[in-house]
């Protein structure tokens, strides 16, 4: 795997991945945007999230005031309204049981009061409404 940083290339990865990685990567606010290619670049993972979200650690400021949702910059030529549509409504699939659960596994020497993770998750599905929206402006 190569990372784009590093001279990965996004050119021969099937645009469903990409058209995921522009999701997720939208959703959960990635300020260091980072993917890894595969050597023959037929795959893209969405890598490195220490920066979603509020930052580089848990800014309980950035949450207080969070910013709005905006589409990440990634290659994306080629993906079309209807492939992000099936994407968002994977997104739209996941049950806010799961969102809520996956907070609550937050270990707690991570730095995050049962409170804050809670905060977290409540902005995680707050946003999630708003993807359609800036993902559309692609």
């Amino acid at each position: 795997m190569i990372d784009v940083k590093a001279g990965g290339n996004l050119a021969t990865v099937p645009l469903d991945q990409i058209a995921r990685i522009i999701v997720f990567q939208t959703w959960l606010r990635g300020e260091d945007i980072a993917v890894l290619v595969s050597a023959d670049g037929r795959r893209g993972l969405s890598i490195d999230h220490g920066y979603y979200l509020s930052g580089s650690n848990w800014d309980k400021a950035k949450l207080d005031n969070p910013l709005p949702v905006t589409p990440v910059q990634i290659s994306h030529q080629g993906i079309n309204s209807s492939l992000f549509r099936v994407v968002l409504e994977e997104l739209q699939a996941i049950s806010e049981l799961d969102i809520l659960r996956a907070f609550a596994s937050i270990p707690a020497e991570w730095g995050g009061t049962i409170e804050f993770r809670a905060k977290l998750a409540n902005i995680v599905l707050q946003r999630r409404v708003a993807v359609e929206q800036a993902v559309s402006t692609i």
